[in-house]
Order: structure tokens, then sequence, then C-alpha cells
């Protein structure tokens, strides 16, 4: 999207298209997913934690933004040192409790002295100790948390006076990368440090070394917005960027390309093309580059891509690429383990996990550079992985489009994970993406997973943390693999409405109205409503609906049945009047994805089409049907009618004619009953005869050809259907249930062939048939309303 959207669908831009369901499958995810699947990727996570340093076994707290949550938490090393004496005793300090007593012992002392080099030991050695000798830090200790700060009080009030005369920049970053890593913002310390390094155009940061700059990036990229507000950050960033610019291979390293471009991606800046060019070609260049930071730099130019339009050099992507490959075919087995840091050289699954997405935001897709062993990488460290990583790497999968059976293997072995742990653990956007994410890959052939995406949804307090996008897409991907599910999942849908009607977007309403009508659950008014009239909602904001979310949504309305329209006029006239104003509004040389003129794809006006037909029958609707009459467009493109009547009939003309051999057998048996005699006076008397079989036949008022088309003598014409497993929902106890779409299809043909001449031949009834041609033929006859003998 969310996005996702998905998509679940990115929040900043819709996925290339949503669902077109009129006469082919769906095109594009929700969002997100936003994921799609999905303007929004299905889902997807913009987390982007930074982990602790070499000294310091613990991570800091995860922080996330609603929309969309894609990122594990790629970890960075910032470590600061105390180079130029001073500060042994205090670097000595066994524990931070021991440290703290002795700041506080010495305390006068320490104002008397006032020594850069000493309190800059203090401020480094106090983030690195534990509360216990041996003992490593821990972020999430309350007490050490508590402590630390009292520690840098103390420190800082030191420190402060002395900060306008400080001459050395790594006097002012040493303090400043403490405060970052402690999250210590108050005091005005941080903000008097960065107008230190800042003043006079940024001259002392311009004496910094490539570590010193990293760490100052690092340090402003863990802020929160309103600690710097006193502060020269603008000043501090182009004067970091303009020296690390002029650095060569020589005197900055992987480590710090690595740090420098993650942090700019957490604070989505982009320092200008020049600098992020040059820090991606010095650690592609660098063949010692480890895993981790292979791992956070391709994940940020990802994230660089879409939060800042920023695109890597083709050249510089490939040999990234080609280190990332160079460390997973030196152990593709052993991908995904965790060991400590550089010895084994191994991804560990979370990098395994972000580089994908990194790729996804890339559009990177060459299988055989690194796309398809990373996949196979990350498959093989499913079992290892977090839940939001296994959830994310589904996700990056499918918004790559890796529907290569070369790709099933990774995406079986991360969704057998998924349901061997019941989606247990996963977060609501995780259980979303991860639905949006299999059936977006067309991965339905164990619908286990999807129940259990289900079940683990509707557990006790889980589906209050849905969002509208979340939800949209869990029922966006339950559509995409004919999962339909058990009635209270439709009954906590309809209790969500609260969130629907003042969170959900134009594209979550279209996705999630198009998916009741193709699972065709049972048709609620109530929600109905909810959707249609949030649309109407957000019909006054530009780009909240765009066209397909308007034509998506009426087709579902007409999928649903007469009365969903019947029951909605009201919504459904303003829908109709905004298609109408669009049509006769726009540009004649304003064309729609489908190359056509105007704002509506060929597939667009095909869903229209249908819409028309249900509201000509539908009770109460005669007025309604005339609105799309009144899209007269401009210039040459004509009437909207008339083009939804051309698209309507392009469909026929130009649909391949492809046929399964489950309606080649059906055809065979049809045209061998044509030309079979009665063979004796009671058939002859009393059973009409079949005259002509016409296959893929156009009907007009019908969107596609009808597979045959029967002639009986006196008359009659019955259309035969054969129905093969799309055609109905994939679980049980549903599997022999039509979706929607055939239904839509079977309600206009029996308009234009008459009650009780259609005919559906579905998979499982000819199959037991068992390729006998004398059953084959009755079974037809049958169908057909004819007289037959035995079976």
């Amino acid at each position: 999207m969310r996005a996702i959207v998905p998509l679940p669908a990115g929040p900043a831009q819709r996925a290339a298209a949503g669902p077109l369901p009129a006469t082919a499958a769906p095109r594009q995810p929700p969002c997100g997913p936003a994921v799609a699947p999905p303007r929004r990727w299905p889902s997807s996570l913009r987390t982007l934690a930074i982990g602790a340093s070499s000294g310091s076994s613990s991570s800091s707290s995860v922080d996330q933004e609603p929309r969309p949550r894609e990122a594990g938490r790629p970890v960075v090393v910032p470590l600061p040192s105390t180079r130029g004496g001073g500060g042994r005793v205090l670097r000595d300090m066994a524990d931070l409790p021991e440290l703290a007593a002795a700041l506080e012992a010495g305390a006068e002392g320490w104002l008397a002295v006032a020594n850069p080099s000493s309190l800059c030991a203090g401020f480094s050695t106090a983030c690195k100790l534990g509360m216990a000798p041996g003992q490593p830090p821990r972020d999430d200790d309350p007490q050490r948390a508590q402590l630390l700060h009292h520690t840098l009080d103390r420190l800082a009030a030191v420190y402060l006076p002395l900060v306008p005369r400080l001459y050395d920049a790594k006097w002012c970053i040493i303090p400043l990368w403490a405060c970052a890593k402690a999250g210590y913002w108050g005091g005005g310390l941080p903000g008097a440090l960065l107008q230190r390094l800042g003043r006079d155009g940024g001259a002392l940061m311009r004496q910094a070394n490539s570590q010193d700059h990293a760490n100052v990036w690092w340090s402003l990229s863990v802020a929160p917005k309103w600690a710097f507000a006193a502060g020269q950050t603008a000043e501090v960033l182009e004067a970091s960027a303009d020296s690390l610019q002029l650095m060569g291979a020589e005197s900055i390293g992987s480590q710090t390309c690595s740090n420098v471009l993650l942090a700019c991606a957490r604070l989505r800046h982009s320092p200008g093309p020049a600098l992020l060019h040059h820090l991606t070609a010095r650690l592609a260049a660098q063949p010692g580059a480890n895993c981790q930071e292979l791992a956070n730099s391709l994940y940020a130019l990802g994230e660089l891509r879409r939060d800042c339009g920023h695109t890597p050099q083709p050249l510089d992507l490939q040999r990234l690429a080609a280190g990332v490959l160079r460390r997973l075919d030196g152990g593709l087995g052993g991908a995904g383990e965790v060991g400590p840091r550089g010895s084994a050289g191994r991804f560990m699954p979370q990098e395994l996990s972000n580089m994908l997405l990194g790729c996804a935001k890339l559009g990177y897709t060459d299988p055989d550079l690194l796309l398809l062993p990373l996949a196979a990488a990350a498959g093989q460290a499913a079992g290892r992985m977090k839940e939001q990583e296994l959830a994310n790497s589904l996700y990056a999968l499918a918004v790559l489009g890796c529907n290569d059976p070369a790709y099933a293997p990774a995406v079986l072995q991360l969704a057998a994970e998924c349901k061997r742990r019941n989606f247990t653990g996963f977060a609501a956007q995780g259980v979303a993406n991860s639905a949006w994410a299999l059936g977006k890959l067309g991965h339905s052939s164990d619908q286990g997973w999807f129940a259990a995406a289900v079940a683990a949804a509707m557990r006790p307090g889980v589906l209050e943390e849905f969002n509208a996008q979340e939800l949209s897409n869990l029922w966006y991907g339950l559509a995409l693999a004919r999962h339909r599910p058990e009635p209270a999942f439709l009954e906590c849908t309809i209790e969500a409405s609260e969130v629907l009607r003042t969170q959900a977007g134009g594209q979550e309403c279209a996705n999630l109205l198009w998916s009741l009508a193709t699972l065709g659950v049972p048709y609620d008014p109530w929600l109905v409503d909810v959707l249609l009239g949030r649309l109407v909602e957000l019909l006054p904001q530009r780009g909240a609906v765009i066209a397909q979310d308007l034509t998506n949504s009426l087709w579902a309305l007409a999928v649903m049945g007469p009365g969903a329209l019947s029951d909605h006029q009201r919504p459904v006239e303003v829908l109709l009047r905004e298609v109408v104003r669009r049509w006769n509004s726009s540009d004649a040389g304003d064309a729609g994805r489908g190359g056509r003129a105007g704002p509506f794809t060929s597939a667009a006006a095909r869903q229209l089409w249908q819409v028309q037909e249900e509201l000509v029958h539908a009770d109460g609707c005669s007025e309604l049907a005339g609105i799309l009459a009144g899209g007269d467009g401009v210039g040459s493109r004509g009437s909207l009618l008339g083009e939804m009547q051309r698209a309507a009939d392009e469909e026929g003309m130009e649909a391949e004619r492809i046929t399964s051999q489950l309606q080649r057998q059906v055809v065979s048996a049809l045209i061998r009953l044509q030309r079979r005699q009665p063979t004796n006076q009671r058939q002859s008397a009393g059973a009409s005869r079949v005259v002509s079989v016409a296959t893929e036949l156009m009907v007009e008022g019908m969107v596609g050809r009808v597979d045959a088309v029967v002639g009986l003598a006196g008359g009659r014409r019955v259309a035969v259907e054969v129905d093969g497993p799309w055609h109905f929902m994939a679980n049980e106890p549903h599997a022999r249930t039509k979706n929607g779409r055939t239904q839509l299809r079977d309600r206009l043909l029996e308009r234009l062939f008459g009650a009780g001449n259609v005919a559906g031949v579905p998979y499982w009834e000819w199959k037991v048939l068992q390729d006998d041609p004398e059953r084959e033929e009755g079974y037809l006859l049958r169908r057909l309303g004819l007289e037959a003998g035995g079976r």
C-alpha cells in the first residue's frame, strides 16, 4: 500500500493501479501494502530503529509511524572515541552506578578542572556501562535510564559553560552522540553543541573526520524534531555534506558511508544527489564492506528513493548488489545465522528482510544478480525471523512481482512459517500485509494460511488495532485468494465501521467494496452505506478518490445485485454524476492508463457498462440509469455511453481465444449431441434436438464471449458456461459457491437468454463423468433441459 499499501499499500502514492475487476483479474494491489498492494502499498512499516554499538548489546525501542511500517531495525554502530588524553579513570569504571558515584563525589573537582577531554570520556563511558560489572547496558531498563539521565545532568552542568569555547569538533560530537544514545534532550546541551558546530558556516564541523561526521548524522537521525530548535542544524548538515563529498576512498570508510546513508533515510533528508552518489560509490568500491553495512545501505537507498526521489547510479547499485551476492554465495545455506558480528560474515535474518524491502522500494528486480538468491536466503532464514521480518519479506516479494516459479520455494517457506506460528505475535499490519502478499503472489493452494490470518485478526483485542487500510488490505488478500471468511469476521468488520467511516481513504473504500462483492459475502446495507458515505465525503478532496475508485465501487454494487443499487440511490447518484463530470471535463488529450482518451481505462469503461446494465433492471433506478447518458464528452472523444459500448465490444473482439481442456471437452460433447439424430420415436417426439453449437460467441449486451450457445429445435437458445475452479471460492465450505463476478455474468446472461436458458457446467460435476462419452452427453442433455437416459 499502505500501501500496501499495501501499501498495505506507502502513504505518499498509490500503487500503479488498484483492482479492475470488470472483465479480468484485479490489476494491482490496494495500496499499498499497500502492498498493493498497494497510491499506498498494503502494507509497509517505516520503522528505522537504531541498534546498539559494538560495546552495547541492547537495542533501542522501536519507534513506528502508523503507515507504512515497513522496515525492521537496521543496526548502526556509531563509536565515538575519546581521542586526546584525560578521562582514563572514568573509562575504567566497572558499571554505571560506580561512575555516577564518582561524579557525585568529585563534583566540585570536576567544576574546577573542566577538562573537555576527561568530560568527553565521562559522556562516552556512561552510555556504554550497565548496572553491574560485566553487565551490558539495557536501554529498556527504566532504573538505568533514570540513573543515566541523572549522570548526564551532572556532566552537562559542568560542560555547558565550556561549549562556546570548544575548538575541536570531537569535543562537541562525543557529548552529542551520548545525548542521542541516552535519549537525553533536556538542559540545552544538545542545542548548544549544534550551535557551536554550526557557527561560522560550520568551520568546526569541517575539521571533523569521517567517523565524527557519521556520528553527527546518526545523532540527528534519532533526535526529536523539537530538540534542536535553537541549534544550527541546517548549517551543521551542510558543512558535513561538503566535507564528506571532498573525502576520498582513503578517508571515508564503508561504515561511515552506510551510517550516513541510513541517517539520511531516517531523516527523509537528501543533502543532494552528489553526496548520496559519492557515498554509494565509495561503499560499492570497498570489497571489505561487511554484511551489516551492505544491508543497511541497500535498505537506506530504497527509503531515499521513496521519500526523496533519489535514484542511485545503476553501476553503483550493481556493485552493491554484487557485494551482497558474494556474501550470499559464500554461504547461502548459512544465511541468516545469528552470530558475533564479523565472525561468520553472515547476514542476519533482519538484514535479509530489510534488503528485500530496499529492493522493493528501488524497483530492483534483476533475478540473477541479486533478487532470486536474496529471496532464497530469506526463505531459508524464515524460521529465525521475527514476525515483522516475515511479513516484510512477503510484502517485498509481492511488490516486486515475484510470481515466477523460481521464487515459489522461498515464498512457501515464509508462508509456512507464518502458518506454523498461527500469526501469533504479528502486529495488525503484519497480518494484513502477509495475507495481501500471499494473495498477490497467487499462492492460494493452502487455504489454511488465510484461515490462520483471519483467526489471528479475530483474537480478542487484535481487530481493534487494525486501521482502515489494514482492514481493507486483509479483505483484499482474502478476495485474491478466493477465501471467504467465516461470518464472524464480517460481523467484526461491521463493528469496526467507525474506523472505516473516519479513517478510510478512497482506495480503501473501493477495495473493501470490491472484496466484499468478489467474495459474495452476505450483503450488509449498513457496512456498504458507511463505505459509500465515506467516498462521497472524500470526493471534494483533490486526488482522494481517483477514477478507478469510482468505477470499482460502482461495479462492486452491481455485483452485489440490483438491491444494493436500489438501497443506496443517493450515494450512487453522487458517484455516477462524478463519473460524468470527470468524463466531460477531461481534456481530449488526457489519456487513461488503457491508452484511450479520457480519464477512464477500457477496463473501467467495461465496468461502467455492466453497472449500466444493472441500473436498467434495478427497481426505482430508472433516473440513475439516465445519468451516464449525460456524458457527452468534448472534442472527438464522443459520449461516455458510446465509449462504454465500444469497450464492451472490444473485449469480445480482442480477447484471446484461449480455451481450457475442460471447455474443449464440454464443447466436443455438445457437438456430438448436435450430430446425433433421435434414435427412436419417443426421443424424437418428446425431446428438442440440438441443431447448432456456437463457441466463444460474442453476444450483444455481454462483456466478453459466451463459452457456447446451443441452438435447439424450435428456436430456443441456451448459453452454456464452463466454470473451472477460478469461478468458485477456494475454501470449504464455500468451494462450490460462485464468486461475485460469475454471479453477475449469470444474471446478465439470464436477462439476455431468458430464465432457464443458462446452463453452467461446474468442473467437479464434469470430473465425475470420467471421460465416458455416454455419461457426458446424458449430463449435458439434462443441463440443457432435454430428456436423457441414465447417467
